[in-house]
Order: C-alpha cells, then sequence, then structure tokens
C-alpha cells in the first residue's frame, strides 16, 4: 500500500509541473502578443520595433556616473550592428550593412587613461599633504583651485573606517566630501573597415522615429530608437524647419535628433597626401581621411556661446599625451581646471582637439571652443593624426 501511494504522488507531482509548464507557455504568449499590438507590428519582426535594451544606467540623461557604481553599462555596439543589419533586409536597395560588417569600434587598453577622475564640489577644498593628514583633517593643507568647475585626476584611493581618500599628487589626498569620482563617457565612433557607399549617421536622443502616411500626409509614431545608434540613410528631404533623415524604409528623424555624416572625398586644396581631417560644426561629427577613404567618423562637442569653435583651414601642431588645461579666473562663472586631459592636438594657439572626461554629450555644442571627443576617440585620433595634417573645420 505504501509503495502505491508513493507512485501516486510522484505522478501527481509530475502533472502539476507540466500544468505549470503550459500556464507559464500561455503566459509568455501573451506577454508577446500584448508587446506586438503597443508596438503596432507583427510579432516575426518585433525586433525591429521593440529591442529589449536594459535601462540607462545613468537614468538617461548621459551624464557621467561615479566610479565603483556596479551597474553593467549599456552596451550599444552589439545591438547597433543587429539593428543596422535588420533594417536593410527588404530594401530596394543592396547596401552593404545587409549583409557585412562595415565597420568596428577603436581598439583600446583596460583601463583606457593612466587616471581615474573626480569632480571637487565647492572650489578651494582641502588638499592635504599626507593621508594621515586627510584622515584626522589636519591644517596640513593647500587647496584646489577658484575655477567655477574644478575636476581633478587620481591615481589611487585608500577606505579608512567606511570613507574613501583619493590621492591626487605624489602623496596629496581628498577626502569623498571634496572630491566626487566621475565616470568618463563609453561612447566611441566607428572604424570603417570597408568602402561604403551609403550615408550614415547618429542618433542623438532617445525619441520614435516619425512615420509620414502616404495618403494623407499624418504623423504616426514609428519605431523607439536609442541614443548613439547608428543608422542608414535612405534619403534626405529638406523643408523650412530643416532636413529630415530617413533612417528605416519609411521612418524619419528630424535634424535636431539626428548628426549626418556627410562624405566628402575631394581633399582640401593644400593636401598633397590624401589624409586629413573633416570636422562638421552644423552636424557635430567628425572623419578622418587616409588615401582619400573615410576611416573613421564619430561625434564632437564643438564650442557653444560665446565660445563657438571657428571654421577654417587649420593644420595639427603641438600633440600632448596629457596636460592641465585652465582658465583660472575666478570672476567668470565658465572657468574651468580640468586636469590631466589625455589625448590633446592642438592646432592653433591654444585650439586643440582632445578628449572630454567630464561630459557625455557629444552630438551637441558644450565646449569653450576647443573641439572634444570621448576618451576612446581621442585615443584613436591622437594615434593617427601626425604633425602638419590638415584640419577643415565646416560651419
Amino acid at each position: 500500500m505504501e509503495k502505491k501511494w508513493v507512485l501516486v504522488r510522484q505522478w501527481v507531482g509530475l502533472i502539476t509541473c507540466l500544468a505549470l509548464m503550459i500556464t507559464y507557455s500561455f503566459f509568455l504568449l501573451n506577454q508577446n502578443n500584448l508587446r506586438a499590438e503597443k508596438w503596432n507590428t507583427p510579432k516575426d519582426s518585433m525586433f525591429l520595433a521593440a529591442m529589449d535594451y536594459p535601462e540607462q544606467t545613468n537614468g538617461g540623461d548621459h551624464r557621467p556616473m561615479p566610479v565603483g557604481k556596479q551597474v553593467v553599462p549599456y552596451d550599444f555596439h552589439d545591438d547597433l550592428n543587429r539593428t543596422i543589419k535588420t533594417l536593410a533586409i527588404g530594401s530596394d536597395r543592396e547596401l552593404m550593412i545587409g549583409t557585412e560588417d562595415w565597420y568596428s569600434h577603436p581598439k583600446a587598453p583596460s583601463p583606457l587613461t593612466t587616471f581615474e577622475y573626480g569632480k571637487v564640489i565647492r572650489p578651494a577644498s582641502p588638499i592635504y599633504l599626507s593621508l594621515g593628514d586627510a584622515v584626522i583633517r589636519s591644517n596640513n593643507f593647500n587647496r584646489s583651485q577658484l575655477s567655477a568647475v574644478v575636476y581633478m585626476s587620481y591615481s589611487d584611493f585608500a577606505v579608512i573606517d567606511g570613507e574613501r581618500y583619493y590621492r591626487v599628487g605624489a602623496d596629496q589626498w581628498m577626502t569623498e566630501e571634496d572630491l566626487i569620482p566621475e565616470q568618463y563617457s563609453i561612447f566611441s565612433g566607428v572604424v570603417i573597415e570597408k568602402t561604403v557607399d551609403f550615408n550614415f549617421g547618429w542618433v542623438l536622443e532617445d525619441r520614435y522615429s516619425i512615420i509620414i502616411d502616404d495618403q494623407t500626409g499624418e504623423e504616426k509614431t514609428g519605431q523607439w530608437f536609442y541614443r548613439y545608434q547608428v543608422l542608414p540613410v535612405y534619403s534626405i528631404q529638406t523643408n523650412s524647419s530643416g532636413n529630415s533623415y530617413e533612417i528605416a524604409p519609411g521612418e524619419w528623424l528630424p535634424d535636431e535628433s539626428f548628426s549626418f555624416v556627410s562624405i566628402n572625398l575631394i581633399p582640401p586644396a593644400n593636401v598633397k597626401n590624401c589624409r586629413w581631417i573633416d570636422v562638421s560644426i552644423s552636424q557635430q561629427n567628425l572623419v578622418i581621411y587616409d588615401q582619400c577613404k573615410m576611416v573613421f567618423a564619430t561625434l564632437i562637442s564643438s564650442g557653444k556661446h560665446p565660445g563657438w569653435t571657428a571654421p577654417g583651414l587649420y593644420s595639427i601642431g603641438r600633440k600632448e599625451e596629457y596636460i592641465t588645461l585652465t582658465d583660472l579666473n575666478p570672476a567668470d562663472p565658465d572657468s574651468y581646471y580640468l586636469q590631466d586631459v589625455p589625448w590633446v592636438m592642438f592646432y592653433a594657439g591654444s585650439w586643440a582637439i582632445h578628449s572630454a572626461y567630464w561630459h557625455d554629450n557629444f552630438g551637441f555644442p558644450y565646449s569653450h571652443g576647443c573641439i572634444t571627443l570621448s576618451p576612446a576617440d581621442a585615443r584613436f585620433v591622437y594615434s593617427w593624426v601626425k604633425w602638419g595634417d590638415v584640419l577643415r573645420i565646416i560651419g
């Protein structure tokens, strides 16, 4: 009798498990149906319209995040390759992006920079002359700069009694009360692996595309696109409000939401070696040409009012792997002290192309006049550029 009840319990358990599996399968199917209806697209093409991206790791505002925060950054690189290939399927024109990988991203070591960086919370914060002085908050300290914005580099940190202390010099230290670590942008541009015969660009903000009804002219909501996605451009329409870019068949993004790469294979008049750099102020991007072919493209941040970046023809002069950039006028609300800025390439006086570890606003004007790049991009350009290379800045 006991064996009989054991068999009964086993059968009951098996039937229960099967019922739970069937119920869960119906639940997943229902979820897919709901999502497909929400995006107004067939379930078999739902990848295009509603990819499962993780949440933005910094609240979607693209500002730097504190160093050490345990999050998984949104890896747009892998998803973008898949998105572009999917978009090309079924188009009237056979594009390389439908069948091949036409770009990669700059290869970089980890960690990328020699230093980590932090923002000084208030001007003239104490910089202690030893770790012991920092721990006891002694009077043995110097002070940070009085500029409105101050960033310091640090090479190490110590944790004592749960509090962090940052080494900002040979043996100088700041407390976590005065220095907030910030993570630089993980964005990087594209290294062109094969000759492309199509236009492309970057999405500049998280948003839906626009679908225009052929019959009524009514605007409808299209797909959701993420900032920094690389997308092909099928066509361009110009109207009184500016350009619109067809980034998928029948779907458009307006000028303010897209950075269009204008491929110009005609070198400046003074270029004899078929290598130069083009910068577009209006589109906020940079393109490198070598052997009269596009080899690299990325987003920039040029100067904002009143420090606009001046168009013109320039040549690359002095290069500095690390340099501190300063404007130390304490009365100027835009004054700054930026310690150990990596990969700086001067082209006219104090104007330079350089990395920016303090922001992630690429695709929009943000600097005091220089052309700023993400650290990964700046490292790539720095390693490519030679003294005397021509820089053409177009308005």
